[in-house]
C-alpha cells in the first residue's frame, strides 16, 4: 500500500513539501521569539536573564540569521539543495540542544548563534519547493510555507507565556529532526543537477518527483535545452569567469530579478511579516489593556488567513491577488490609523474594540497576498544562472530590513504612537505596491524556464503584447 502510494508524483511532492513545513512550524516558533525570552525570565526556566542577558541573546540570534543566509546562498550552488538542508538543519539542532541543557548565559549564546542560522533555509525552502514541484501546485505548496510560520508563531505566543522556554526548544528540535528525517529521502533536485551536467542523475531525479506524463517529460527537455544553451560561461577562462561575475551585477538579467525582490521584501517587511509577531504585545499594549488574549486572536486570524491565501492563489492569479489584497489592505491601515489618532486626541469617544476590529481586518488582508506572495517570487522569479549569487544578494537584502524593520519599530511606537507607525507602514505598503504593479510579471502556472525567458527576453514565449504579461 505504500509502495502505491509512494509511487505517485503529486504524493511525492507532498512528501517533499510536507518535509519543509515542518521546519517551517519549527521557525515559526523561533520568529516568535521575545515570547520565548520572556519565559527565560521566569524562575522555572532554570536559567534567569535580565534585560541585558535577553538583549544579548536578541543580538546574536539577529546576527547568526544574517550568517546562515549568506552561507546557505554559497552553499546551496556548492553542494545542492538537498545537502544544504540537511546541513543547516544539523545546525539548528545542535544548537537547540545547546539551549535545551544549557546552564550558563555563554551556552545560551552559543545556542542561538547556531540555531540562527537556519534561517539560511528560509530563502532555500522556497527554491526546494519551486524546484520540486510542478508548476500546477508550486503556488499552493509555497503558500503553505506562510501557514506553517503561522501555526509555530501561534504555539509559541501559548506556551512561551506559561511554560518554560526548555519545552519551546524541545518542541523546535522535534520539528526539526522530522523534517530532516523525511529529507534524507529526498533526491537532489533535477535544476542542480541539470546545472552540473549530471543529466542521468538529473532526468532519475525529475522523473521520481513529476512522473514520465508528456508534459512532465517536455518540461524536462526544456530544462536540459536551457542549462546547455548556458555552458558557453562554464566553459570559459578562469580570468572571463571572473569578468563575467563582475558583469553580472550590471546585467538586466540580474538586476531585474533582484528590483523585484528588493520592493517584494519591503512589502513583507512594511506588512508586519516578522516585526509583528515579536511585537505583538505591545502594538496591542497601546490600544487595550487586554493584550494577551488578543494576541491568541490575532494569531487565528493569520492562521486563518494564510489558510485562505493558498485557496486564492490557487484559483487567482498572483497578481490579482497581490494587487487587490495590497490597496484593500493599505485602506483598511489607514482608517485602523486616523480611528487611534482621533482617539488618541479625544475627538471620538474610547472605543478600542473598533480598533482592534479593524487591526484585525488589516493583518487578515495583508496576510492574504503582502506577507505570502514575496516568499513565492523567492522561488520563481530568480533565473536559473543567477540563482546561487540572486540568492545571497537576497539574503542581505531581507536581512537588512528585517533588521531594521525590528530596530525601529520599538523607535517608532515611542516617538510616533501606534497611529504614527501605521501611516508610516501604510506608505512604504502603497510604493512598494505601486512599483511591483509595473515590474511583477504574472508567474502563475508557469515552468521555471518560461519564467527564464521573461527575465532574459522580457515576455513570455509566443506573447505578441506587453499586456499579456502585466494582464490583471
Amino acid at each position: 500500500m505504500y509502495k502505491i502510494f509512494y509511487s505517485v508524483p503529486l504524493l511525492r511532492q507532498t512528501w517533499v513539501t510536507f518535509s519543509v513545513l515542518m521546519f517551517m512550524v519549527g521557525q515559526g516558533m523561533v520568529i516568535g521569539y521575545t515570547t520565548m525570552l520572556a519565559a527565560l525570565q521566569k524562575p522555572i526556566s532554570g536559567i534567569l536573564l535580565d534585560n541585558y542577558g535577553a538583549f544579548q541573546l536578541e543580538t546574536w540570534l539577529e546576527r547568526s540569521c544574517f550568517i546562515g543566509l549568506v552561507i546557505s546562498s554559497i552553499l546551496m550552488d556548492w553542494c545542492g539543495r538537498k545537502t544544504t538542508y540537511l546541513l543547516m538543519i544539523l545546525t539548528g539542532v545542535t544548537g537547540w540542544l545547546l539551549i535545551d541543557f544549557a546552564q550558563t548565559l555563554s551556552m545560551l549564546i552559543v545556542g542561538c548563534l547556531l540555531s540562527g542560522t537556519t534561517f539560511g533555509n528560509l530563502l532555500l525552502t522556497s527554491l526546494i519547493i519551486s524546484e520540486y514541484a510542478s508548476p500546477k501546485y508550486r503556488g499552493i505548496f509555497l503558500c503553505l510555507k506562510t501557514v506553517s510560520v503561522s501555526v509555530g508563531i501561534t504555539i509559541s505566543h501559548i506556551l512561551g507565556n506559561d511554560f518554560d522556554c526548555r519545552l519551546l526548544s524541545t518542541l523546535v528540535l522535534i520539528f526539526y529532526i522530522v523534517s530532516f528525517g523525511m529529507a534524507c529521502d529526498w533526491p537532489e533536485s533535477p535544476v542542480w543537477l541539470a546545472s552540473r551536467k549530471q543529466f542521468v542523475k538529473c532526468e532519475e531525479s525529475f522523473i521520481w518527483l513529476r512522473g514520465t506524463e508528456e508534459p512532465s517529460m517536455a518540461e524536462f527537455q526544456e530544462l536540459i535545452k536551457a542549462h546547455k544553451e548556458q555552458y558557453m560561461y562554464k566553459c570559459l577562462r578562469t580570468r572571463t569567469k571572473i569578468v563575467e561575475f563582475m558583469q553580472k551585477f550590471i546585467k538586466t538579467d540580474f538586476l531585474k530579478p533582484i528590483t523585484i525582490m528588493i520592493f517584494a521584501f519591503l512589502l513583507l517587511e512594511a506588512s508586519g511579516k516578522h516585526y509583528f509577531p515579536a511585537y505583538t504585545l505591545q502594538f496591542i499594549g497601546e490600544i487595550t489593556p487586554r493584550s494577551f488574549y488578543n494576541t491568541l486572536y490575532i494569531d487565528l486570524v493569520l492562521l486563518t488567513s494564510s489558510t485562505i491565501s493558498c485557496i486564492s492563489i490557487r484559483l487567482f492569479k498572483r497578481r490579482s491577488v497581490l494587487l487587490s489584497t495590497g490597496i484593500a489592505a493599505v485602506i483598511v491601515l489607514i482608517l485602523t490609523s486616523s480611528h487611534i489618532f482621533l482617539i488618541s486626541n479625544n475627538i471620538l469617544p474610547n472605543r478600542p474594540s473598533i480598533s482592534i476590529l479593524l487591526l484585525f481586518l488589516y493583518l487578515a488582508l495583508a496576510n492574504l497576498g503582502c506577507t505570502t506572495l514575496p516568499l513565492i517570487f523567492i522561488g520563481e522569479i530568480l533565473p536559473t544562472l543567477h540563482r546561487a549569487v540572486g540568492s545571497a544578494v537576497s539574503g542581505v537584502i531581507i536581512s537588512i530590513l528585517y533588521w531594521v524593520a525590528l530596530k525601529a519599530i520599538p523607535y517608532l511606537l515611542e516617538c510616533t504612537k501606534v497611529y504614527g507607525v501605521f501611516a508610516i507602514l501604510g506608505l512604504l505598503i502603497t510604493v512598494s505596491v505601486l512599483i511591483l504593479y509595473f515590474i511583477l510579471p504574472e508567474t502563475k502556472d508557469r515552468t521555471l524556464e518560461e519564467i527564464d525567458y521573461y527575465i532574459y527576453n522580457g515576455c513570455f514565449r509566443n506573447e505578441e503584447s506587453i499586456d499579456d504579461i502585466f494582464n490583471i
